[in-house]
């Protein structure tokens, strides 16, 4: 069973606002930290992840990978080193929300694919 942190939250209204809220889950020796970041539409603060989300990026490693990936119809990047155990897996909705879940002492990224299920994206595009 996962126990989940008290959700966190901030703002920031310069050089340009955007607002994000954390969670932190545990089960045993796994932690996964979720992000959503809500940029506003300011796409400056895509510009970062637009690389890895670009469709066909892919890099490999002896440990692990980097790789765009499309998620529920919205472009995203997972990535993941086999030692020491953690992943990365990003995904961009709405051309404004950023969730991003990064794990460590996760088995593979399916973990973290298991969390993001667990998040309805469909509602953060009905945000206004």
């Amino acid at each position: 069973r996962w126990e989940r942190s008290k959700p966190e939250g901030e703002k920031m209204t310069a050089p340009f606002a955007f607002s994000q809220a954390s969670v932190t889950y545990k089960k045993s020796d796994v932690e996964i930290e979720q992000k959503i970041m809500d940029s506003g539409f300011n796409q400056v603060l895509f510009a970062p992840f637009a690389m890895m989300m670009a469709a066909g990026y892919e890099k490999e490693t002896a440990d692990g990978f980097e790789r765009s990936v499309m998620i529920n119809d919205n472009p995203g990047c997972e990535e993941w080193d086999g030692d020491p155990r953690s992943g990365d897996l990003g995904v961009g909705v709405a051309e404004r929300f950023f969730v991003q879940l990064e794990g460590g002492g996760v088995g593979d990224v399916k973990t973290l694919r298991t969390v993001l299920d667990q998040t309805d994206l469909k509602k953060l595009v009905g945000l206004k």
